[in-house]
């Protein structure tokens, strides 16, 4: 048996959160997509040996979002946009005090049609300030 938060709880809490957007009419592709970052996200955890939702940070999704597999563009703004939801779910069933994820920036385009990593740039100049 799990204890509390840990691997096989965040399935769990994967699996209620796929069922409450399936219950809220989501797409089947949408549910798919979900799917696949929710996955990503847990071997993504397993990796860094968190065992408990409770215990990620908001360094540990900017990490995920920005280069775990070394996303493309479009994955990372899916892995943002699925974490925001996933965490708002988790506040909701009161398994998490607050949505970390809020704060995830979107990655953003530069005029050239360049991609700008934004969320290692706010990452890199944090680390950067801190001592």
């Amino acid at each position: 048996m799990a204890r509390q938060g840990g691997g096989i709880m965040l399935h769990r809490y994967c699996s209620q959160f796929l069922a409450y957007c399936q219950l809220a009419d989501f797409s089947a592709r949408s549910i798919q997509t979900l799917t696949i970052i929710l996955n990503e996200l847990a071997n993504f955890l397993k990796i860094q040996r968190i065992r408990s939702v409770k215990r990620v940070r908001y360094r540990h999704l900017i990490d995920f979002t920005a280069d775990f597999n070394a996303p493309l563009i479009h994955v990372t703004k899916s892995r943002v946009r699925t974490l925001r939801q996933f965490y708002h779910f988790l506040t909701l069933q009161r398994i998490i005090p607050e949505n970390i994820a809020t704060g995830l920036p979107y990655p953003k385009k530069r005029k050239n049609g360049a991609t700008v990593s934004h969320t290692r740039g706010i990452l890199h100049r944090r680390t950067s300030i801190s001592f």
